[in-house]
């Protein structure tokens, strides 16, 4: 309260009196006086600055109550997307903390895709799933948080335009490649078996070499190797992307796996 509003009632009693002039005001009044040994009350205040200190600690209360009231952050006051997200993954939530595969085929239904469809890796990439055919309720949520999607309809507009630019970039699809070797092998095996790298590869690279469909061919016609290692795996991706379809340009100097060579031997006595 500042000093200008803050006089006593009896200043302005006084001022009103001698701005107008009243017949009461004329009369001769004998106002009594104290005795001059008269003691004021020591709980009355004795200047204006004292009963301004008097009323600063209320108007500090009324602050401090005002200050900590709960103040709405934007994410409350535009719609809290992280709870979105969680709403998902409990209308698809079918396992204790996961979507499993009854649930998996539901959100496939929803978004209008095939389960097999590659657009759901591409998914399983971005949410850096462990498991084929499960996303944790962590994995959803901070996958979804991470590429800003709190919706289905977002989810569907992301699996048919930026999932399919990110298999078309050289360097992300290496990544994605590379992910579907650990997604789809069990536990801690080192290793792919064979019927599920043959289903994988012809899921990622049917579209991509024209090695791919021979390659399938020599793995399932083959009795020596039973699995793929990550090795195996990974050069067989720059194999196809690097190597002519008549093979003109195969080093066999070059560090190819010995399956690769096995390949090449394979293909030139199908086709002389």
């Amino acid at each position: 309260m500042g000093n200008g509003g803050s006089r006593r009632k009896g200043s302005n009693v006084n001022k009103n009196n001698t701005d107008v002039a009243s017949p009461r005001s004329q009369r001769s009044v004998t106002t009594p006086v104290p005795p001059s040994n008269a003691t004021p009350p020591s709980n009355l205040p004795t200047s204006v600055s004292q009963v301004e200190t008097k009323k600063a600690p209320v108007e500090e209360t009324k602050k401090e109550t005002k200050d900590r009231s709960p103040k709405k952050k934007p994410e409350q006051e535009a719609g809290n997307p992280h709870k979105k997200i969680e709403e998902l993954f409990l209308q698809y939530k079918d396992e204790e903390n996961a979507i499993g595969p009854a649930g998996m085929e539901k959100l496939c239904k929803d978004l209008g895709v095939n389960p097999e469809d590659i657009s759901v890796l591409v998914l399983a990439y971005h949410l850096d799933a462990k498991e084929m055919g499960y996303f944790t309720r962590e994995e959803f949520c901070k996958g979804l948080q991470k590429i800003n999607c709190d919706n289905l309809n977002k989810l569907k507009s992301l699996m048919s335009s930026t999932f399919k630019e990110d298999l078309k970039n050289a360097t992300t699809f290496k990544e994605i490649f590379k992910f579907a070797f650990s997604f789809a092998k069990e536990g801690d095996r080192k290793y792919l078996e064979l019927p599920t790298a043959v289903a994988m590869l012809s899921l990622l690279l049917t579209d991509q070499s024209p090695h791919t469909t021979r390659f399938l061919e020599f793995l399932q016609e083959q009795t020596s190797y039973k699995a793929l290692n990550l090795d195996q795996w990974m050069n067989f991706l720059d194999f196809a992307k690097t190597v002519n379809e008549d093979f003109s340009n195969y080093d066999e100097n070059a560090a190819w796996p010995v399956m690769l060579d096995e390949y090449v031997l394979w293909a030139k006595e199908k086709s002389p």
